[in-house]
């Protein structure tokens, strides 16, 4: 009980001298523990198998980003080419 104590007081009394820091101060140190976090990520991501969900999600996203990408630009093009014209209604 005391330890679990003790970490919460340390947390909080960071939490309130972090918001005293100047921003730059401030800025350098979130930077530093975002990068920490997304290495250590990709190192959890890497040691899982191949088949994992998360693996897989993160192999798909790119592909399916760039299909969207395709499709928004088709769609785009076919707006202009119905706006070009006029709009094509069937009667």
């Amino acid at each position: 009980m005391r330890t679990s104590t003790a970490i919460g007081i340390a947390t909080v009394g960071g939490a309130i001298a972090y918001q005293f820091l100047p921003e730059k101060q401030r800025e350098r140190i979130s930077s530093a523990i975002r990068h920490q976090v997304s290495e250590r990520m990709e190192d959890v991501l890497d040691s899982m198998p191949e088949d994992s969900p998360p693996r897989l999600v993160r192999d798909v996203l790119p592909k399916i980003e760039s299909q969207n990408e395709e499709i928004v630009t088709l769609l785009r093009e076919q707006n202009a080419l119905l706006n070009g014209k006029g709009s094509v209604r069937a009667k």
